[in-house]
């Protein structure tokens, strides 16, 4: 499971923070990433991550060789993999980098066949009983959603 929380929404965002959960449930990467841009107010209000709190962490191409360690040879799944997929590939472009093709899956896909809408992770989470930790979005965070998710959805 990945999630990732990015600058904004736009063609131009960047990838601000990354979290990846194994398939047991354990936490296997997280970190925040300096962007070259400042996030935008809107997307601050939804994860909480300004400027400043950015600052000190690392750049993309710091982050990348740790995080590509936990994804290579796995197939990725993601709340809105389209989103995710294409903010790691913006993200890289914007410093020159390609990144090895990765396969994804969607579980807003999955869960939209299997419930019949399409709906937020943190609705979907509140539909099936899953409680909703307070506090802003962060990768980490949604990632364990994300994962409980998919827990609940296969003992369904």
């Amino acid at each position: 499971m990945i999630d990732t929380e990015t600058t904004g929404l736009g063609p131009g965002r960047e990838v601000i923070e990354v979290a990846v959960i194994e398939p047991s449930g354990r936490l296997a990467f997280s970190s925040t990433i300096r962007p070259h841009d400042p996030p935008e107010p809107d997307a601050v209000r939804v994860h909480g991550l300004d400027e400043q709190a950015l600052a000190a962490a690392p750049d993309f191409p710091g982050v990348l060789p740790s995080l590509l360690r936990h994804l290579e040879g796995r197939s990725l799944l993601a709340y809105n993999a389209q989103f995710d997929r294409l903010s790691l590939q913006l993200t890289a472009r914007r410093h020159r980098i390609e990144l090895p093709l990765l396969t994804w899956d969607c579980l807003l896909r999955r869960y939209a066949e299997l419930r019949g809408f399409r709906t937020s992770l943190r609705t979907a989470c509140e539909v099936e009983g899953i409680p909703i930790p307070a506090g802003p979005h962060r990768a980490a965070v949604d990632a364990r959603l994300a994962w409980t998710l998919t827990q609940a959805l296969t003992h369904d």
